[in-house]
């Protein structure tokens, strides 16, 4: 881990691998995990600056992926109340 650590809000199910970097001096990465939800990020994964990860149903990041800058990452369950 490089700067801040990320914001982590865990309801359901997170799988963190072995090796994974985040990297947070700009922005603080934020993840979150809803109730029944799974995330899994795999072994050796980077996840850049400003990251939003928001799972409210299942999200798999394969093994030595790596997310660019302010990069947004949502599932297909996703709720958006405007």
């Amino acid at each position: 881990m490089s700067g801040a650590w990320p914001a982590i809000c865990n309801h359901g199910t997170f799988h963190l691998g072995r090796g994974v970097f985040f990297r947070s001096f700009r922005t603080k990465t934020t993840i979150n995990v809803f109730k029944n939800a799974t995330l899994t990020i795999g072994d050796g994964c980077f996840i850049n600056d400003g990251v939003n990860i928001c799972c409210s149903t299942a999200i798999t990041i394969g093994p030595h992926t790596k997310i660019a800058d302010w990069a947004v990452l949502y599932d297909g369950g996703a709720i958006f109340i405007l």
